[in-house]
This record gives C-alpha cells, sequence and structure tokens, in this order.
C-alpha cells in the first residue's frame, strides 16, 4: 500500500475541520432559549437539521444536494432546489448534470448571475417577461440587472418549469476554493409562499450554501486523494515490474530467456492482447521478429524488416513510445501493413542505445478496449531504455564469450605449436658436446631445481634455459627472463622483487619478475654482474621461498625455479670476493657448460643450414643455398661471437641476395673470407673426443674440398671420391653440405 504522506495529512486535517465545523453549524442551528425565532427561521431551521442528519459528511455533493432538496422541500414547500457549477469545475469534481440537482454555466455568466444574487429575491417571472407578469417593467431596485437577463434565461433553460414560471428565485453564490469560479444555489420557493419563508430563507441562504461548499470541498479533497493514490500505485507497480525486469537481467546473461519473460510481462501489465519484439540483425541493416506472443507462428516466424522502412526509421527519429495515430502516415508507407497479424498495431516501443536503433516492441490493442495512455508509454519507455541495455549487455557477453573461446583455441594450438617446435628442438647440434647438454636437460626439466648455465656470450644460455622450461611439468606456467646487466642497481631491485605504491613521489604499484614468474621459471641472466647487496636479496628468496616488495612489510610466498646464467668464472669471482659464495653453491645444483662453436665446428653445417631457413621465412626469402666453398669458409672461422655471430651472418646473407641465389665465397663478411685456413683434422693434433667424431670431422672435411674442386658437380665428385651419386648425396645430407 502506498502511503498517502503530506496529502494524507492534509485529509484527515481538513476531515477534522469539517468535523468541527458541523459541530459548530449544529450550535448555530440551535438556539438559545432567550431567542426567538419566527415561524419561518423555525422552518428553514429544521429543514437544515434533517439535511445534517441525513447527508453524512463525507457524501458527494450530488446526495448532499438531493438530501437538502428533500428536507426544505418537507419543512417549507420548497418547489426545487439546484446548484449551477461552472463546465470545468464540474468535470474536475467528476460531477455530471443529474436531473433537476445540477446545471451548468460559463464562469462569467455566474459571474454576473452572483453579482446580482445580492439584491435580493429576483422576480424571475418579470425577468423573464413571461407567464403572469409579462409586459412588467423592471423594478427600480433592480436598474442594474438588464445584462444579466441572458444568463438568466440561460440559467431558467435548466430550472424544472414544467408547472409553470415561479414567481422568484433565490440565489446564492457558493464559496468554492481560491483557484475556481464561485458557483450558485439557486431556490425555487413554491408559488406565492409565505413572506416568512421568503425572509427565512434569503437570511440562511448563505449558510446553506457554506455547508453546501464544504462538502463539495471534502468531495473534490476525496477524489484528488483518489486520484492521486491511484497514481501512486501505478508508479509503484512500474517500479516493482522494472525492478523484476532487472533482477532478471542481471540473472540471465543469454538475453534469449530474458527477452521472453520481458515480453510476456510487458504485455501483462500493459494489457496487450498480443505483441511481439524485433531485434536488430548482426550486421544491422534489418530488424527480425525474436519473440511474439498472440501471433501466429507462421507469419512471425524469420519475419524481417529493413531498417529503411519508414515505420522504423519514424520510430528511431522519436527515441520514445508512439501511439498508432502517431505513426499514421509511416504506417502507410511501412512493410508492417503487409503482415496481416500486425495491422492492428496501436503502440510501437523503440529500444534505442544512444542513436541506435536496437530493436522494436509492438503491441495491439488493449484486452479492455480502452486506449493505451501516457502512464503505458512512461512505463514502456523505461522498459525499452531496459530492453535496450539487457540486449547491447547480452551481445557483449556473446561477443567476450565467443573471443573467448578463441583466444583459447589459438592458445592451444600456440602450445601444439610450442611443443612441436619447442626450444629443444631449435638446439642444433650433433656432437658429443650437445647432445650431453640435451641429455642433462631432460634429466632436469622435470625438477624444482636451480640450474646454472655457463658458457661464453652467443652460445644460447637462453635458448637452453627456455628448452628447460618448455620440456617439462611447468610448460603451461610463466617463463620471465630478466637481463641483470641491463639495469642500474636502483631498478633492478623493484623490477626483480616489485614495489608498493607511494614509496616515492610518482610510484605505483608494481608486481616484480620474481612473483610473476610465480609457479613457473625465472632465468636471471648475467646474473654475476649484480652487486653483493643484491645477490644477498636473491639468496634469502630462494631460502624463504618468499619475497618483499620494495616499501612493502608483508611477505609472499612464491615458488618459482631459477635458472641463471652467466659468461663469467664464478669461482674467480668468489676469490675476488665479487660474488657470494653460499649464492653459487645454491645456484649450482645443477651446473651446465654450453660450448663456444669453435669447439663444435662439425655441428656448423647443419646450424648453419637452420639458420639459413629460419632467415628465409623471416625476411620472404626462397631458394638461397649456400655454395660448399661459402660453407666451408664458415667452419673455417674461429666465430668468437657463437651462435649469435653465425646468426647475424647468415641472416646479412639472405638479406642481400636475390630469392633462388646460390651465395658463394665472395658474399661473406671481410673477417671471414681474410681468415687463415682452417688446418686439416689430423694436422691440427687435437685429440678426438671419440673415434666416430674424429672420422665424422674428417669425411666431411674431404667431402667439401672434392666439391670446392669441382665446383659443386656432384657427378665429377662421385667419381672422384669412387662412390655412387645416391651415397654422396646421402653423405652430404648426413653433414648438411645439401
Amino acid at each position: 500500500m502506498v502511503k498517502r504522506g503530506a496529502l494524507a495529512d492534509r485529509s484527515t486535517a481538513t476531515g477534522k475541520q469539517h468535523t468541527a465545523r458541523r459541530r459548530d453549524y449544529g450550535a448555530a442551528l440551535s438556539p438559545t432559549p432567550a431567542h426567538a425565532v419566527a415561524p419561518g427561521d423555525a422552518a428553514v431551521l429544521a429543514a437544515l437539521r434533517a439535511w445534517l442528519r441525513e447527508a453524512p459528511a463525507g457524501a458527494p455533493p450530488l446526495a448532499s444536494l438531493a438530501a437538502l432538496a428533500a428536507a426544505l422541500a418537507a419543512n417549507l414547500g420548497v418547489r426545487h432546489v439546484c446548484l449551477v457549477l461552472p463546465a470545468t469545475v464540474a468535470d474536475s469534481l467528476g460531477l455530471t448534470a443529474a436531473g433537476e440537482l445540477i446545471g451548468h454555466l460559463p464562469e462569467g455568466a455566474l459571474h454576473e448571475l452572483a453579482q446580482a444574487a445580492n439584491s435580493g429575491p429576483l422576480p424571475l417571472a418579470a425577468l423573464l417577461g413571461a407567464g403572469r407578469a409579462r409586459g412588467r417593467a423592471w423594478p427600480p431596485h433592480l436598474g442594474g440587472l438588464p445584462p444579466a437577463k441572458p444568463h438568466l434565461e440561460a440559467l431558467a433553460a435548466q430550472l424544472p418549469l414544467s408547472e409553470g414560471l415561479p414567481d422568484h428565485v433565490i440565489l446564492q453564490p457558493v464559496p468554492l476554493e481560491a483557484e475556481q469560479a464561485a458557483g450558485l444555489l439557486c431556490i425555487l420557493p413554491a408559488g406565492g409562499g409565505e413572506p416568512a419563508l421568503l425572509s427565512a430563507l434569503l437570511t440562511w441562504r448563505a449558510t446553506i450554501a457554506q455547508v453546501l461548499a464544504e462538502r463539495l470541498l471534502e468531495h473534490s479533497l476525496g477524489q484528488r486523494l483518489h486520484e492521486v493514490q491511484g497514481a501512486l500505485d501505478r508508479r509503484l507497480f512500474h517500479l516493482l515490474t522494472l525492478l523484476d525486469f532487472s533482477s532478471e537481467f542481471l540473472r540471465h546473461a543469454q538475453h534469449e530467456h530474458t527477452l521472453t519473460n520481458v515480453l510476456f510481462t510487458a504485455m501483462g501489465h500493459l494489457g496487450a492482447h498480443a505483441g511481439c519484439l524485433f531485434l536488430a540483425t548482426e550486421a544491422h541493416t534489418a530488424l527480425e521478429c525474436q519473440r511474439w506472443r498472440g501471433l501466429p507462428d507462421d507469419a512471425m516466424a524469420g519475419l524481417r524488416v529493413p531498417m529503411q522502412d519508414a515505420l522504423v526509421r519514424a520510430a528511431a527519429a522519436q527515441g520514445t513510445p508512439l501511439h498508432r495515430q502517431d505513426l499514421a502516415q509511416a504506417w502507410r508507407a511501412s512493410a508492417f501493413r503487409e503482415v496481416p497479424p500486425l495491422t492492428n498495431l496501436e503502440l510501437c516501443g523503440p529500444l534505442m542505445l544512444g542513436d541506435r536503433l536496437l530493436g522494436l516492441f509492438l503491441f495491439g490493442p488493449k484486452l479492455s478496449g480502452h486506449p493505451y495512455g501516457d502512464d503505458d508509454r512512461e512505463f514502456l519507455t523505461i522498459l525499452s531504455n531496459h530492453a535496450a541495455m539487457a540486449v547491447e549487455n547480452a551481445r557483449l557477453v556473446s561477443d567476450l564469450e565467443s573471443a573467448r573461446r578463441t583466444l583459447l583455441t589459438e592458445n592451444r594450438s600456440l602450445r601444439r605449436a610450442l611443443s612441436a617446435d619447442s626450444p629443444v628442438r631449435n638446439i642444433v647440434g650433433k656432437s658429443d658436446s650437445m647432445q650431453r647438454v640435451l641429455d642433462i636437460v631432460q634429466r632436469v626439466c622435470d625438477l624444482p631445481v636451480n640450474v646454472l648455465i655457463t658458457g661464453e656470450s652467443g652460445t644460447g644460455k637462453e635458448l637452453v634455459a627456455r628448452a628447460i622450461h618448455y620440456s617439462g611439468n611447468r610448460a603451461n606456467r610463466p617463463f620471465v627472463s630478466l637481463n641483470c646487466a641491463s639495469l642500474p642497481e636502483s631498478l633492478l631491485e623493484s623490477e626483480l622483487f616489485g614495489i608498493e605504491s607511494g614509496v616515492a613521489t610518482g610510484v605505483t604499484k608494481k608486481i616484480g619478475k620474481i612473483e610473476q614468474a610465480n609457479g613457473g621459471t625465472l632465468f636471471l641472466d648475467e646474473v654475476a654482474d649484480t652487486s653483493l647487496a643484491m645477490q644477498a636479496k636473491v639468496l634469502r628468496v630462494l631460502q624463504e621461498r618468499e619475497v618483499q616488495r620494495v616499501g612493502g612489510r608483508s611477505t609472499i610466498s612464491v615458488d618459482v625455479r631459477l635458472v641463471a646464467a652467466t659468461n663469467k668464472d664464478l669461482q674467480a669471482a668468489i676469490q675476488e670476493r665479487t660474488f657470494r659464495e653460499d649464492l653459487y653453491y645454491r645456484l649450482n645444483v645443477v651446473a651446465l657448460r654450453l660450448p663456444p662453436l669453435r669447439e663444435r665446428r662439425d655441428d656448423i653445417p647443419l646450424l648453419t643450414r637452420h639458420l639459413l631457413e629460419k632467415a628465409m621465412a623471416r625476411l620472404g626469402q626462397s631458394g638461397v643455398t649456400l655454395a660448399p666453398e661459402t660453407l666451408q669458409a664458415l667452419v673455417a672461422y674461429p666465430w668468437p661471437g657463437n651462435v649469435r655471430e653465425l646468426e647475424n651472418e647468415v641472416e646479412r646473407l639472405v638479406a642481400l641476395v636475390e630469392p633462388g641465389t646460390r651465395i658463394e665465397p665472395a658474399w661473406l663478411s671481410e673477417k671471414i673470407r681474410l681468415a687463415p685456413p682452417l688446418p686439416s683434422t689430423l694436422e691440427r693434433g687435437a685429440a678426438p673426443r671419440s673415434l666416430k667424431e674424429q672420422v665424422g670431422l674428417y669425411e666431411a672435411e674431404i667431402l667439401g674440398r672434392v666439391l670446392a674442386e669441382h665446383h659443386g658437380n656432384r657427378a665429377g665428385a662421385a667419381r672422384r671420391l669412387g662412390i655412387s651419386g645416391e651415397g654422396l648425396r646421402k653423405k652430404l645430407l648426413r653433414y648438411g653440405l645439401a
């Protein structure tokens, strides 16, 4: 139930005032014994008492007027009592003409008659020039009345004159509310009438009019209160319905279920016998019917209307619900007219989001037969705005879900590709030294132990660290890399451990690399270049498995496998007191030494071929090959920069030549072309690691020299070596010389 608030308080106060006034009127109608009451006054008093007794407070004015007329007629023999009100006042009070009890006159006419009423009983017959008074002159004391004569004639037309014209009519203004014009109380005495009674009526007419005005005010306030409470009830119902819609939108992310409930509830709220909902297609070129009720399925299923339709454009331009009459012109040119079930369209509500039309609500006539009112349009406006947001949110959720599924699919594909093209596969080398490295990688990849990788710059330490991570059970967790030599001490600490906001001016919260690598692998390159203070903090993390951000007070538990790398001799650094011995033992759980490229020259042909394919794919080249003399020169070069230097040289060669080019030694860098020739395997006198390795090196060297002598002619080289062409091809593939 809606609280009436201030209006209810006002009504209660007014009711109390009316009760008090009724007591006052009762007291006024009870003269003291010392007061002599004339016979006419006694009759009028009796009539007023009967009226107040028979017409309860709050009764409609017509009922009160009927009771007053009956009481006066019973006590005075009054022929008729009539209440004349302005038409606007009667409409506002919900009063209509009811036989002989009420009449209507323009406000101006009532005002002039109210002025004339102060002159006493008006000789109606004389004024109207009818009956036995025909031909009489105006009485001298009514000389100012001729302008009111037309109004008296209009009044006489509403009075019951079936028994002939009375001699007099008594008019008394009824004081209504200040903003309303005065009404008139008309009393028609019986023909002739006793002078005492007529005089008494003139004396008491003001009291009668005042009490009647109180009844009118009661009725007016009561009716207004009823109207206001009805409006509040409707608004409360609107709010509760919209609350249900909002809850529905929040409960269901998919708009299919939501829109069905919204349409059905809206139809029940509006009292529509049929309704449907159109939504914009994905391309936003047409509206398609999505939900309907009270309409045939065969006519509505799959129904589409273009966005350029006259009705659609009119609704989008208006942006608020429209009645059928508002859309008359657009309706005549609309494609909706071609759908028989929609010919009775009465209300159209556009779903607007900004200036974009997302859909339309269409409703048929009300079941009650009443037209849609302003309350219905206001409700549909709010509902349409909610529905537009729900449709847009549902589409965004659908897009996000689709994007999420796409990302998951791509992530799985990338992980499969990463697994197929793992860093282990990118470690090219058949030499014994590299095979030992790969063997250790496979052994430690699933173990939560720290690994220390040493080797010269460019030997591929980070590649091996990635191989350890992506080959083991932490492959789905993060791999975080940080070069300790690339940052100054002040930045390295916040980058590694993180920092809290507010530590310094303009500093915001930042998560460090250790936290980012939680559950995965942290790779610290050039770890020997850190200060002793930083080494102590790293050591604490390794011991406690906890990290504390710069400026923070709490610690954060972490599970990180640390892989460290350096190109320096840590034993010498410990002797020089530039590296902590306790940290060295923490890092050196598993040690990996990567051999320089000059120590595994037999891997250079395979590695060169791999880097050549990689460079062609990156630069969009194809068909680029290396002449045997070029490959021999690459094998002979000592490569102080190791694999990184070889990769740069191969990429430079691919970038300089055209597709399909066979790269000759002349294309090589000057430092490689001018390098002294590599001694033969036996001349170098290096102790072979194994007989198989030594034989392979020597065989590859012989193949390269013979091919160079025959300028790459395989047939001539095969004859020179005494083997078949197929045998030569297999050997060239084995040693990467093809």
